[in-house]
């Protein structure tokens, strides 16, 4: 399970890898589920088997494109806030500014492609942003009780 590139014989898995293994299941809440086919798991489980997989790769960056696609608002906060206390570098792609305004140290904001803007939450959330880039008004927040600033989304912008 994404330990293929750090294997030295083909197919072998050591004790140091079931270690990794048992510890990125546990890390995204699928210890239980560690014997079962890939083929009969929920499209979240299969979702939080692949980020299990990526954590297995052992390395110090990680990039990860919508994480938390498809998953219970549960595991949508335990992932996050489980990839926001490893001892690694997260580059990851969310949707979800309100996950992000709360997860993340640094944004980039893109549309169409392009990187529209970048920097902290604080310098990055901006009734203008959102307005630019979503095409949305936005009240935007202090959450009471994370005290991190928060979006809700007031019209579609015309």
């Amino acid at each position: 399970m994404g330990r293929f590139s750090s294997n030295k014989r083909f197919g072998s898995v050591d004790e140091d890898d079931e270690k990794l293994i048992e510890k990125a299941l546990r890390n995204v809440g699928l210890e239980e589920h560690g014997n079962r086919s890939f083929l009969n798991l929920s499209g979240g489980e299969k979702q939080r088997v692949m980020i299990a997989m990526a954590l297995c790769q052992d390395t110090e960056l990680i990039v990860l494109d919508e994480p938390t696609n498809h998953l219970d608002v549960k595991y949508q906060l335990q992932i996050i806030h489980m990839l926001k206390h490893l001892d690694i570098t997260t580059f990851t792609t969310l949707h979800d500014m309100n996950i992000a305004a709360t997860f993340c140290d640094y944004i980039y904001v893109m549309k169409k492609g392009k990187i529209v803007t970048h920097g902290s939450i604080e310098e990055v959330f901006t009734k203008e942003m959102f307005r630019e880039v979503f095409e949305v008004d936005a009240h935007i927040y202090r959450n009471p009780h994370n005290n991190k600033l928060n979006v809700s989304y007031l019209t579609c912008g015309e």
